[in-house]
Parts: C-alpha cells; sequence; structure tokens
C-alpha cells in the first residue's frame, strides 16, 4: 500500500480588525453621502493605518488605529455629511427667500394691501419670515461653508491617497509625521468654518494673577528724562 502522504493545509493569515465598510445610517442617508464614498473611506483608512503600522512600529498599541479613525475617517466622513447639509440649507433658506418675495408681491397685486386688511397682516408675516430667514442665511453663510468643507474633505481625501502612494512629501523617511502635520493643519482649518460672521475677535487673555498691571509713563519726565512707571 503506498505510503499516506502527509498533507499541510495552509493557514490564512489573520489581521486585526480593521475599519469596516458600513451601509449609510439614516443621517448619513439624509446628508446625501453615497455608499461608495463610505467604501471608500473605510478602504483608504486602512491602507493609511497599514503604512503608519510599518512606519511607525514604536507607536503603542492601538494607537495608531485610534489616530486614524479620530483624526481621518471620523473627520472626512463628517465634513461630507456636514457639506451636503450646508448646501441643502442654503437652497431651502433661498427657495424661502425667493417664493416669500413673490407672495407678498402676488398678495398685493391680487388683495390689495389696505391698513388692518388681512391681506397687510399676511405680507407683514411673509415679509418678517423672509427678512429672518435671510438674516440667518447671511450671518452662517451656509453655501460658503458647503464649498469649504467639501474641499477640505477633497484635500483630505486626497493627502491620505499620496501617503499611501508615498508620493512627494510621503516618499522618504519622516513621511508619517509630514502627514500628521497636513492632517493637523486642515482640522485646524475646519475648525474656522464653524466660526460665526462677526465672532472672530480672539478673547483677551486674563490677568496672570489679582494684582492690577502695570504701565509705563513714556512720556519725558523732568529735563526731558523718560518718566516713571506707573501703578503699584
Amino acid at each position: 500500500m503506498p505510503s499516506s502522504i502527509a498533507q499541510t493545509t495552509a493557514t490564512p493569515v489573520t489581521h486585526e480588525k480593521t475599519f469596516e465598510d458600513h451601509k449609510p445610517t439614516l443621517l448619513q442617508r439624509l446628508g446625501r453621502v453615497q455608499e461608495f464614498e463610505l467604501i471608500e473611506i473605510a478602504q483608504l483608512s486602512n491602507l493609511v493605518l497599514e503604512r503608519m503600522d510599518k512606519d511607525d512600529a514604536a507607536a503603542p498599541a492601538g494607537g495608531n488605529k485610534a489616530w486614524v479613525a479620530s483624526q481621518f475617517r471620523y473627520p472626512l466622513r463628517s465634513w461630507l455629511i456636514k457639506a451636503n447639509w450646508n448646501s441643502f440649507t442654503f437652497l431651502g433658506l433661498s427657495l424661502l427667500v425667493i417664493g416669500g418675495g413673490f407672495a407678498t408681491s402676488g398678495i398685493t397685486a391680487a388683495a390689495g394691501a389696505s391698513k388692518g386688511s388681512a391681506a397687510a397682516w399676511i405680507i407683514f408675516a411673509i415679509g418678517l419670515i423672509v427678512a429672518v430667514v435671510g438674516g440667518i442665511s447671511q450671518q452662517f453663510r451656509f453655501g460658503v461653508r458647503a464649498n469649504q468643507r467639501r474641499a477640505l474633505a477633497v484635500s483630505l481625501r486626497a493627502q491620505g491617497w499620496r501617503y499611501v502612494f508615498k508620493a512627494g512629501d510621503y516618499a522618504g523617511d519622516g513621511a508619517s509625521a509630514a502627514f500628521r502635520a497636513k492632517v493637523e493643519e486642515l482640522q485646524n482649518n475646519a475648525a474656522q468654518v464653524g466660526v460665526i460672521e462677526g465672532d472672530t475677535s480672539a478673547p483677551s487673555p486674563p490677568p496672570s494673577n489679582g494684582n492690577p498691571t502695570k504701565t509705563t509713563d513714556t512720556s519725558a519726565g523732568v529735563d526731558g528724562q523718560p518718566g516713571e512707571p506707573n501703578g503699584n
């Protein structure tokens, strides 16, 4: 009888569970984020994490994965959702303003607007709504924010692919550090998008202690000598 031949079966290599491809949630569907975009984000996040683990082996266990999730994957998905929400909000408010203008003109032409009449009150209410809607649109700049957030999402996604394929600044040593710095820069830019118009002034820093700040009188003293410091 022929001797039995030991057959060895190759054991598949199992990798640590990374980012999965999720179907759009209700919020993402309302934000009109396509499923293929979510799949691309998950795939790109896995590739970024794979290279980061190779280049930064000294990182703590799970540190790179947590960084990619919080600083790359979640912001990229969030910017796409918020950009679409801002676009829809801008479109809706603009249609309200246009519709309100046509409504007031039509009511005035059809029913007249004598003082105290129902038509006058309707025109007043519509005009007030249009004014409020126009003020909200002007203050929060939904159209501008939509463009800025979409541009940030496109830039972050492009930087991710450049990092994966070792292009440009991400070709040599220190690529991970350069990539982290670029992502941080985009995060800072994203924070500026949420600033409300007119609220850009930086608050004055509090005094280091309870004592009043000493000031120096720069005016000339006796015989042209500098004056003495004021305060206690």
